[in-house]
């Protein structure tokens, strides 16, 4: 307990914040299901569903590959700027992929009454691209993430109560879900410019490509579990009315909530010393895992 003092402090305040992350929209959705109705509302269904399979394109695993890169070097300056680089320049050119794939995605006839939500809602993909949770993570700094989350959710997600009047303002509720994403980027990058734990080195192609090759695992991996997680929205949204994918996506939001409340906080707490004890006590690191497990 004493030498893992600060990961489990950082469980314990993850999992407070955590709470606020999921209760807070929570506590929005019965309002908005009311609001918009289940047809409208299944139109941001959908497209959440949409963004989050292109956040995990985006993402490319950077979150558990970056974090660890960084937690081995956070002590060299100078490796420190080349990972950080190598990763946002990856992460760039895959955002631009990803806005690709939504452009095709919006072509699909069946898929025409979510489109103008769905390019709304992109605005989340590009909020988590740049909200460096894999560097916050590496440097053990991942709960002031979670403050940025919960302070831009508390600050942004009341105004529904405010703009959205009527099933017509589906289009004003889905730019407030995304706008959540866009604040909290803000706040995430005038915080690690203040701080000047990196900096932007020069561009450097066989990096990048070598930041990729290393996640691609990882990517593949986390492709195969959204196959089970995030498919059947989209599934519904091609076979089914709207109003059906309300129903089922406002029911999901729920259920995974309370899921994740304690596996993320634990994860995100322990992965960055367990990667770091990885190279320097192996036994050691293999008991960590046991522990948090």
């Amino acid at each position: 307990m004493n030498s893992n003092a600060r990961e489990i402090k950082d469980v314990f305040y993850l999992m407070a914040l955590q709470g606020i992350n999921y209760i807070a929209p929570l506590l929005v959705l019965p309002y908005l299901i009311m609001v918009l109705g289940a047809e409208k509302f299944g139109y941001i269904g959908f497209s959440l569903a949409v963004t989050q399979y292109l956040m995990l394109l985006v993402d490319f695993g950077f979150n558990f590959t970056a974090t660890k890169r960084i937690a081995l070097a956070k002590d060299n300056q100078a490796e420190l700027n080349r990972i950080f680089t190598s990763t946002l320049y990856a992460k760039i050119g895959l955002l631009a992929v990803s806005f690709l794939a939504l452009l095709a995605l919006a072509q699909v006839p069946q898929f025409a009454v979510y489109r103008q939500t769905m390019f709304v809602m992109f605005l989340t993909v590009v909020g988590n691209a740049f909200l460096f949770v894999w560097l916050f993570q590496g440097l053990g700094q991942i709960r002031f993430i979670a403050i940025f989350n919960a302070i831009a959710k508390l600050s942004i997600l009341p105004l529904t109560f405010v703009f959205v009047k009527s099933e017509g303002d589906y289009l004003v509720a889905a730019f407030l879900q995304s706008s959540v994403s866009i604040f909290a980027m803000l706040v995430s990058v005038v915080y690690v410019v203040k701080k000047k734990w990196v900096k932007i080195d020069t561009f450097v192609r066989k990096n990048v490509i070598s930041a990729l090759k290393e996640s691609f695992p990882i990517f593949l991996s986390g492709a195969a579990t959204s196959v089970y997680t995030a498919s059947f929205v989209l599934v519904l949204g091609y076979f089914a009315v709207a109003e059906a994918v309300g129903q089922y996506s406002a029911a999901e939001r729920i259920m995974r909530g309370f899921c994740w409340l304690i596996f993320i906080p634990v994860s995100q707490a322990f992965f960055p010393k367990i990667s770091a004890l990885s190279q320097s006590a192996p036994n050691e690191a293999k008991r960590l895992i046991k522990s948090s497990l």
